[in-house]
This record gives C-alpha cells, structure tokens and sequence, in this order.
C-alpha cells in the first residue's frame, strides 16, 4: 500500500479516477476522515506510545497506515503534514500563566467573541491536558443558557424522552423526536460543539446509522452524533466517519441497552469487564470517534482507559481522571423530580424557585394584579367612542386627564408593591399580597371594581369551608394551643387591621396553599395613629370581614383583640407601657414624616408573634419600609418565623388597594391614579440611568403638582437593606448601601384622605 498512488490506481481506469475514490479504494475512508482519525494520534505521542506497549505493538509501526495515506498525496510524513497544519500546543510556564478560561473577565480592552468549540479546538484542550465540560441541552432556551455559560461541548441526548418527555427510560424516544430537540438546541448554540445522540434502534445497520447521523447533522444542525456500543458498533462508526459525520462512542453503561446489562448498574468491576472496555474503547478510537463517553465505570478503571487512549474520555460516574465531565442539564439545576443519580452534583435547586414565580402569577392574575395598565396598548377616547357607535354599546366616559405612564418600569409592584392607595392589581415580584399589613389601607379599592370584588367577597371556598372560629383573648388562644386545636411553629399568620379587601383575600389564599392551618388577625392598633390620625373613623367593618372571610374559604381562626387586651393597664390605672424601639426610625426620610408609626407596628407585631407562634407571617408590600422594618424586626430578635413579602393589588388603573380609599370621592378617586404615575416616572427615569435623588424627586413632584386636588407630603428614596435614606447620587458614593435595591415611597394628601405606595427600583 505504501507504493500506491493515485496515478498507479488510475491506470486502470479510462480516465483518471479522483483522489478521495483512490483513498477510500486503497484505505476503506477519505483522506480527510484518515487525517482526522490520526490527527489526536499523532499530536499525542506520549499517549499512543504507551497505548502501543500496553498492546505489545511496536510503535514505529503505528502510524504506517497514515504514514502511507499522506504520501500518496505529495510525500512527508503523517506527523509532518499535521504539524504543518495546525500550530503545536504551546506549554505553560510559570512566568506565562495559561489562558483565561471562557467567560472570565478580560483584563483590559473590549472582550472578543468567543470562538467556535470544533473538534479542532476539542484536541489541542486535550492535548494540553485541559479538562472538557459537556452539558445536556434539549431545546433552545437550555441550549443558550449552557452556550453562554462556556460550556465546551452541549449534548442533545435522548435522555430528553426521561427528564424532558417524562418517559420511564430512553427507548421510546424516535429519530424524528431527536432531529427536532436537535434543531431547537442549534437555534441557541452559537459557541458550543453540539452533540446529537442517535437513538435505540437507528443504527442498527452501517447503513442506518450513515444514513440517520447524516439526517441528525443536515436536518437537525447538530456537529457530531454520539452512538453507544463498543466492538459491535465499529461497522456502523465507521459507517459514519466514511460518511463525513464526526462521532463520539459511549461504553459503560449504556442506557439504552439497560436491560441487556441487568439495569442501571456499574461497569467494569471485574478485571475482565474492565479489559473488555478497553478494548472496545480501543475499537472505537480505532474506527475513527472523536471522543468517548465512559458512563458508570470505576473511577480507577475510566482514569487508566483515559491515560492509554488518544481521544478524550467524558466521564459521567466515572471519577475526575477522564479528560471531561457531562452532565444532566436538568440534574445540575435540580429540575427533575425522579431519583438523582450517585453521581450527580445539584449546583443549585431552581425548581421551587420557579414554581414560586409561577405562583406569584398565577396569584397575581386572581388578585387582577396583572396585567397593569402599562402592559397593555392604549387606544384614543375618539377611536374607542367610533367602535362602540359601531357595535352598538354605549359611548365610553370622559376620561380624567390621563397621569403620565412610563413605558419602562424596572421598579415596579413586580419588584415591590407596597403602596397605599391602590386598587386590584398586585405588583407580582413578592411572594403573598397583603396591602394592609398593619398600615392603615383601603376597602374602597374593591368598590373600583365591583365585578372582581364581587368575586372574591361572594364565592364559596374551593375547600368548602365555613366561618372561621374567632378567638377575642389571649388566654383562649393559649387554651386552643394548649390542646393542639392550634398548631405551634406550623401556622400561616395574617395580620390585619379589617376592613378587608381584595389584596388580605389574595393574601389568605396564599398562605392557605403552603400551611395546613391559617389564621388571620383584625385588630386595629391604636399605637401607630399619631394624635391627629384618623384613629376614631378608621374603617372598623368586622362582620363584613367575617363574611368576606367565610366566602372565601381558607382561614381557620380569627384572632381579634380588643385593645385593653392587647395593652392592659395595671392597677389603679398605673402601667409601664413596654414598646420595641427603632433606633433612628424616626429621625429622617420616612420616617420622620410618620413619627411613632414604625414603633406602634413593630411593638405589635412582636405582641402577635409571641401570642399566635406562626410559621410563616405574610405581610402586603402596599407599606414597603414597614415590611422593611419588620423583616429587621423579626431577624434581630431571632423570632422562628419566616416573613413572605406579597405583591401590591392594584386597581386596572394602577391606584392600590387601601381600606382608605373609602374616604374618597368621585373626582378624587379618579385622580388618585395619578400617584402611581407619579413613582411610575420615578421607576422610568431610574431605568434610563438617572441617579440623583434630587432629580428622581422631582419628577414625582411634577405630576403631583400637574393635579390641582393633591399635595405631595413626601418621596422617600430609601435603601431596600436597612431603610436608610439616601441622599446624593444613588449607586454613587453611598458604600453600596443601596446594592440591595432602591424603595422609591411616597405620600400625599387627596383631600382629607392620605395615600401612600411605594416601588422598588433596583
């Protein structure tokens, strides 16, 4: 064969026979597949030799076949020719660190693109002894998300039909389904090498499996495939390479074949399984794969295999001596719910996190707290008069003069909710929604939308209960605790102070959903009313509560004190008076506007902390620097009680809801929006980059000054971490007191009633 030619071969032939036939006739492949068959042989001497002595075959030999491949196209070795090629691997000194890995940040000048991961680039990594990341990937968002990370080599496996399909193993899986999971993943693969696995029963043939990887590689984009199968699937491996499509094996366990080995069960235990990897990873190497996957075999077995092969190993349980690691996309974020391999490493769990996104969805859709008005598209007063005239409905109402909306929110109810002053529309970034905490709120709110209040007022209990038992004193609370009708450390806790609306109901179905027993508590507490506060005509509706609270099913107790039990007086009058001080709380920002307020919340919080012994307490974000306090409150005294944090419900035009907004009256309730708009501007500007408190003020105090009816009492820009005011250029030179987000809060007085809300702009 070394004498052989493409002149000798065409003397045969009429007419000169083309040089890829002369090598496919003389060598069983391509030029191009014996280069890249060879190319990681040759660049790897040190791993060949030793791989040659282990078989006992000389290694001068060793490369005669390439040796005679390159000659018969212009002469030079195999090794000459290569290196000629492609530049050495350049080794690493002390003084000359290696390069940065993908991903790390550049240390000066604008970062390059990052360039294609290609088999190229998979061998000088080898070569040089780097280790290789492989992640599966199914569809285009996995595939972008592993891509950006710098992920070297993305597997599209048909472990999809397991962790993506819900199937009981990999078998049912078809080629059709792979080409499609393919396609979608090379949508968002820009960097990464991307890996198509061949699924059970596609490759049983040579033919098949050219004809199936070509498929994979043309229809679903995919770089490479993957087979699995040692000795007996060299045919079709080679098959492939002849066929132009690059090719990984996978021995060890091999999933589709799980039941021919007995099940799910480690590989090359023995000395002769062992050996019998080797050779067939030797039979694949030889055959012409890029790389194999050793999946479930020793640890010290897959690094020996490793250290006499001159590919890559990918190990997945199969120890840190092979040259890469893949893994389960789905595995490595805690995103299935099956048994977790031996093997895998959870990096993190994001199923409960998304699960509570998608609770906070689904809660703020039923609270009608989405969409807000600044998700929807507009239409004119006259377009929209023209449609009605059209189908016959009546004229629409003048509108109010519209407030301005920003049309980028970052810092909306979605981040925050706490305002004051709104109706069912809940800012849907917390988890629970209550917006009256213990802060003065609004029933009117619900007015603004009869039909959904009507709903939640109205509607019988999914779970079919009844009215809630009420508890007045504290000593039958401790009665119902001691007999364990009341569960210590197991209860979800709502405080109120009544007049309930949309925004406690939404509140009380969420934590009906995570607690198997709920109580509410409606006390109106006299210690956070200044002396001219509306202590006196607060909105106290308790039967109307009790109702309310009945037809919407899900409480178990109501916990309302009168106020001598809450702050009893001692003996002929005389008491102490104990409260929870807040050191600083009322000296600037917000706290200074409401002196005593934050002190009345955060005594009688502890109060009903100590008395109901909650798991969980869910505030409403409505009063964002009271679930501020409270959330200090409940860390720095080391009280065992979690604190969710709800979404806002907002009426459709944005206004919260208040147990105050009953004191509203017609023309003030339709200006009342404007005070959403007015930290919806502040949200918007912050978005853009504007970073001055003086300025960011000033933008809430134009649209509060454009309504003749309001006066702005103040804007609060105060950090998310502590509450503190900040003052100055915000991100600036504060020492990252606001790193934690920004509460943009704001007051101001519609006639005699005082409206507050707030949103978080981070």
């Amino acid at each position: 064969m070394t004498d052989t030619c493409a002149s000798n071969v065409a003397t045969f032939i009429e007419k000169r026979w083309p040089r890829h036939f002369t090598s496919f006739l003389c060598f069983g492949r391509s030029l191009r597949m014996e280069r890249a068959a060879n190319s990681a042989i040759l660049a790897v001497p040190h791993r060949r030799s030793s791989q040659l002595a282990f078989r006992g075959i000389p290694s001068k030999g060793a490369t005669g076949n390439a040796e005679a491949t390159l000659r018969l196209y212009g002469g030079g070795t195999a090794r000459d020719t290569l290196l000629s090629q492609q530049p050495a691997p350049k080794p690493f000194s002390p003084e000359e660190p290696a390069p940065a890995p993908y991903g790390a940040p550049a240390v000066a000048g604008p970062a390059p693109a990052a360039p294609k991961f290609n088999l190229h680039q998979l061998r000088l990594k080898h070569a040089r002894e780097q280790p290789i990341s492989m992640v599966t990937a199914y569809d285009y968002p996995s595939a972008r998300i592993a891509d950006g990370a710098g992920v070297d080599m993305l597997l599209v496996g048909d472990s999809v039909g397991m962790v993506v399909l819900g199937r009981k193993d990999t078998t049912e899986v078809t080629m059709d389904e792979m080409v499609h999971h393919c396609r979608a993943a090379a949508t968002g693969t820009s960097r990464a090498l991307l890996v198509g696995d061949l699924p059970f029963g596609s490759y049983l043939t040579a033919e098949d499996a050219a004809r199936n990887g070509v498929r994979l590689v043309k229809e679903g984009r995919a770089d490479a495939v993957k087979l699995e199968g040692g000795g007996r699937v060299v045919p079709q491996v080679r098959s492939l390479v002849d066929a132009g499509v690059a090719v990984m094996g996978h021995i060890g366990l091999t999933p589709q074949s799980y039941a021919a080995l007995g099940g799910y069960r480690v590989q090359g235990r023995t000395g002769a399984e062992a050996a019998r990897l080797f050779e067939d990873a030797l039979a694949l190497q030889a055959a012409g794969c890029f790389a194999i996957v050793l999946e479930m075999v020793p640890a010290e077995v897959a690094q020996r295999i490793t250290s006499l092969l001159a590919i890559p190993t990918i190990g997945i349980g199969a120890g840190g001596g092979t040259s890469g690691q893949v893994q389960v996309f789905h595995d490595l974020l805690g995103l299935y719910d099956q048994k977790v391999p031996k093997f895998v490493r959870q990096f993190s769990k994001l199923e409960q996190p998304m699960r509570d996104a998608l609770a906070q969805y689904v809660h703020a859709v039923d609270a009608r707290a989405f969409p807000q008005p600044r998700h929807t598209f507009p239409i004119s007063h006259e377009h929209l008069g023209d449609f009605c005239r059209r189908v016959g409905l009546p004229p629409p109402q003048t509108p109010p003069p519209p407030p301005p909306v920003a049309n980028n929110v970052v810092a909306d109810g979605l981040r925050d909710g706490a305002r004051d002053g709104a109706a069912p529309i809940v800012d849907a970034h917390a988890v629970s929604i209550s917006t009256n905490g213990l802060t003065p709120t609004n029933t009117a709110a619900a007015a603004s939308t009869p039909g959904r209040a009507a709903v939640a007022l109205a509607g019988v209990g999914a779970d079919g209960r009844t009215a809630p038992q009420v508890v007045s004193t504290i000593a039958e609370w401790r009665a119902l605790q001691a007999r364990g009708v009341v569960p210590r450390g197991a209860l979800g806790f709502v405080p109120t102070m009544g007049a309930l609306h949309e925004g406690h109901l939404s509140l009380v179905r969420l934590a009906r959903e995570r607690h198997e027993r709920v109580a509410v508590s409606i006390f109106v507490n006299p210690k956070q009313f200044a002396a001219h506060e509306d202590l006196g005509k607060y909105p106290r509706t308790f039967e109307a509560d009790l109702e309310a609270l009945s037809r919407a099913g899900g409480v178990d107790f109501v916990f309302a004190p009168r106020a001598e039990e809450m702050y009893p007086r001692g003996p002929r009058g005389a008491r102490l008076a104990p409260f929870v001080d807040l050191e600083g709380a009322d000296v600037v920002g917000e706290g200074a506007a409401r002196p005593g307020f934050f002190r009345g919340v955060a005594t009688v919080v502890t109060k009903l902390l100590n008395i109901t012994q909650p798991r969980a307490m869910y505030l409403g974000q409505k009063d964002g620097m009271q679930c501020i306090v409270l959330q200090r409150l409940v860390r720095d005294l080391d009280f065992d009680v979690e604190v969710v944090v709800g979404p806002t419900v907002r009426a459709p035009d944005g206004l919260a809801l208040s147990s105050r907004n009953v004191y509203l009256s017609a023309e003030e309730r339709a200006a009342a929006p404007a005070v959403y708009a007015a930290l919806t501007a502040v949200a918007d500007a912050y978005a853009q980059g504007e970073r001055s408190a003086a300025r960011l003020r000033a933008r809430a105090a134009a649209v509060i000054g454009a309504q003749p009816l309001m006066a702005l009492d103040y804007l609060s820009l105060a950090s998310m971490q502590d509450g503190q005011e900040l003052e100055g250029l915000l991100g600036g030179s504060t020492g990252g007191e606001d790193a934690a987000g920004v509460l943009a809060a704001i007051a101001v007085r519609l006639g005699n009633t005082r409206l507050i809300d707030n949103v978080v702009l981070a």
